[in-house]
């Protein structure tokens, strides 16, 4: 006589981060963020033109200050969105260590534009 087996599944969340850690990657994305913004306005302000066509049209719409402005504000508003999902959405945590990836590896390459632009 054969017995069934009872198969247990659980709700098995693959990949949490701490609480210290989301913290961690939410101030360094915050900071890259406005670094950025910095970065990207310097860059125009030595003569260089932006990539991004929608920052074109905003920065042609009210200026570069303003425009920069906005974009570290609007970049801020979705990390804290972002952030609040991190505790709960199952994919906001791989969404935060990308994106904080990507936020860096901008800034390295604005960063070097600008320092190779003023030596």
């Amino acid at each position: 006589m054969q017995t069934a087996q009872t198969v247990r599944l659980t709700h098995h969340r693959p990949f949490a981060l701490e609480p210290h850690v989301r913290s961690a990657l939410l101030a360094a994305a915050a900071l890259l963020t406005i670094l950025d913004g910095v970065a990207t306005y310097i860059w125009l302000g030595l003569g260089h033109a932006e990539a991004n066509p929608l920052l074109v049209a905003l920065i042609h719409a009210v200026g570069a200050g303003p425009a920069m402005a906005l974009r570290i504000a609007v970049g801020l508003g979705l990390l804290a969105a972002l952030g609040g999902l991190s505790e709960r959405a199952r994919l906001a945590p791989y969404a935060l260590v990308i994106v904080t990836g990507i936020l860096l590896g901008v800034g390295l390459w604005h960063g070097y534009g600008v320092v190779l632009t003023i030596t």
